[in-house]
């Protein structure tokens, strides 16, 4: 892709996400024009912390701003109008506003948006279906189990309902590759007809979305590999003013940063693949991933409940 077709896309994204890439776009452009943050600073009667402040997402930037940064950086014309732009629209509506005060955690709102922006992502889960895929008994059950009010757990569950609405409706598609360890699968959550409701609605999900979700079990008998202890998500841009990022489910809710961490980051690239290379090692020549996670699912099935993944 262009320049300008980077810049185009991301006029779709989140405001989070534009202001992110914004100060990415200011900063490289600064940098190409070999003007240091002290000299520019200077030249614009602004005081150094507040540049780093803008170059580090600290406090926003306006649109005016914006603009006479670039004309002193000599940015052309044509990416100025669409960087004012995209500028501009990232102080309008954020479509999970209404759900962001329900987050406490810093991690949730960068999956919110990520999850919007990604063109690929991966992600590895040990014992719990993935919050993408989960029902709506599955997920208030788990919630039920942890402790959580009724009032919380309709809280989170309203978070997870915006979250997949937005994503599966999506005009652009998203690479999708998600390895689910068969623990998940095993553990109780809820009553037999939540886990099995659940079951068919993965089972839904590998036919419905056939050409961009891929899934895969990753059996039991397979041992325990190095990088299952804990599940992750990556989300890849491509998009050079975007950050690829790594979610780690864990009780610190960790996010790696591919420009801050890339050598951790290429870290669970690496264990991802090995991940789904294992889960793929019983894949015979010439069948289809889809049809051998569905065939393991209805071997699940039958053996936790005696009886065929239900209908639709």
């Amino acid at each position: 892709m262009t320049m300008g077709e980077h810049l185009n896309e991301l006029q779709r994204l989140p405001p989070s996400l534009q202001k992110r890439a914004v100060r990415t776009f200011l900063r490289e452009q600064r940098e190409e024009a070999n003007i240091t943050q002290k000299n520019i600073a200077e030249k614009v009667k602004w005081s150094l912390s507040k540049l780093i402040r803008i170059e580090t997402g600290v406090v926003p930037v306006s649109p005016d701003d914006v603009r006479m940064l670039l004309r002193e950086y000599g940015t052309s014309q044509s990416q100025c109008d669409a960087i004012i732009e995209i500028a501009d629209d990232a102080r309008q509506h954020d479509v999970f506003a209404d759900y962001r005060k329900h987050i406490d955690a810093d991690a949730m709102h960068a999956v919110l948006d990520y999850e919007y922006a990604a063109k690929s992502i991966r992600a590895f889960e040990p014992f719990l279906v993935p919050g993408l895929l989960q029902t709506r008994e599955y997920a208030l059950a788990l919630l039920k189990d942890r402790q959580a009010s009724d009032e919380k757990a309709m809280q989170i569950w309203g978070i997870r309902d915006a979250r997949q609405r937005e994503f599966w409706k999506k005009e652009n598609s998203t690479d999708i590759n998600i390895i689910i360890h068969e623990a998940a699968l095993y553990f109780r959550v809820g009553e037999d007809e939540t886990m099995m409701k659940q079951i068919s609605k993965l089972r839904d999900f590998a036919v419905t979305y056939s050409t961009r979700v891929i899934l895969q079990i990753l059996p039991f008998d397979l041992g325990v590999p190095k990088g299952m202890h804990r599940g992750f998500t990556m989300f890849n841009t491509r998009n050079p003013y975007l950050d690829d990022l790594v979610y780690i489910e864990d009780s610190r809710e960790m996010m790696i940063h591919f420009q801050e961490k890339p050598r951790q980051f290429d870290e669970y690239e690496n264990t991802f693949w090995k991940l789904w290379d294992l889960a793929n090692s019983r894949l015979e020549d010439g069948s289809q991933t889809r049809d051998h996670f569905i065939e393991h699912l209805e071997r699940i099935n039958r053996q936790r409940f005696g009886r065929a993944i239900l209908a639709d």
